[in-house]
């Protein structure tokens, strides 16, 4: 089964608040027909989902315009959707930055002319839609190339894909790009590239906030005062350095001194313990 939200051609349709579909199967539908589909990413969502938090369902939109995007982008496309620099404005993060936005278990798109999603993650991590790879159906219905810029990922079974990784693999799934303008992308990168160039600079506005300090580098380890560079290792000799050497804790002369013992030694050979050294008075015992 399905449901359905209509209105004429010209008529249009603004998602505000928060539409979460739940309960539905594989062969159920949330769809829409209208002139210009338009949701504001900073306080409404889109979600049809199942019983439990993975997207289930399609979610069906016709429409000559899709836009995904800030209040304030909404109303500047609903006057000019092709004006010059909206790549670059679909590609700023909205201030929100929630995440993804708009979701389903499969997309239907059946697009007139222009089919945009705004980035509402991070320079670095684009987000807004996240449907299972595979499952990102958009269909051109007009005379003219739709131009297609939308950010967001894939769920794989290598879990989410984003930025660069959803790029390379809707490439991969995607062989015929027949209906899309030149300008169309998917995370900044161009439909008709075979790969994506590196990633941007996460903050733009921070290589102003530093100073590079111009000077020397920190070269060799600088000379000790009163030290000759030529002068060899302090030893136990001792040439002079800033530093003396710690006075030794144990004793480490030998135990027996050297030399022969003048002392009496009991024994067999002379049990009387005579001394066999001289008098240090000078006089016999």
């Amino acid at each position: 089964g399905s449901v359905a939200f209509v209105t004429g051609a010209t008529g249009s349709i603004r998602v505000t608040g928060r539409l979460v579909a739940t309960g539905f199967r594989s062969t159920n539908t949330l769809a829409f027909q209208t002139g210009t589909f338009e949701l504001d990413a900073d306080t409404g969502a889109l979600a049809v989902m199942g019983t439990g938090t993975i997207p289930q369902g399609n979610l069906r939109i016709a429409a000559d315009h899709i836009h995904v995007a800030s209040g304030a982008l909404l109303d500047k496309l609903s006057q000019t959707p092709f004006y010059t620099g909206v790549a670059n404005d679909l590609a700023m993060p909205t201030a929100s930055a929630r995440g993804v936005v708009i979701q389903a278990g499969a997309f239907e798109m059946r697009v007139g002319q222009t089919f945009y999603i705004q980035n509402t993650g991070s320079r670095v991590v684009p987000a807004g839609f996240l449907v299972p790879l595979g499952a990102f159906g958009v269909t051109p219905t007009g005379q003219n190339p739709v131009t297609m810029i939308v950010n967001g990922g894939f769920l794989s079974s290598a879990g989410t894909l984003s930025g660069r990784f959803a790029f390379d693999a809707f490439k991969r799934a995607t062989s015929d790009l027949t209906g899309f303008a030149s300008a169309s992308s998917l995370n900044g990168c161009l439909l008709t590239a075979t790969t994506c160039g590196p990633q941007p600079d996460p903050d733009p506005d921070l290589k102003g906030q530093i100073d590079i300090l111009q000077g020397p580098g920190l070269g060799d380890t600088p000379s000790l005062p009163g030290i000759d560079e030529e002068d060899g290792p302090v030893g136990d000799e001792g040439t002079t350095g800033p530093i003396a050497p710690p006075a030794p804790l144990f004793d480490t002369r030998p135990l027996e001194p050297q030399g022969d013992i003048d002392e009496p030694v009991a024994g067999s050979g002379n049990p009387g313990l005579t001394g066999t050294g001289s008098n240090p008075q000078g006089e016999p015992k």
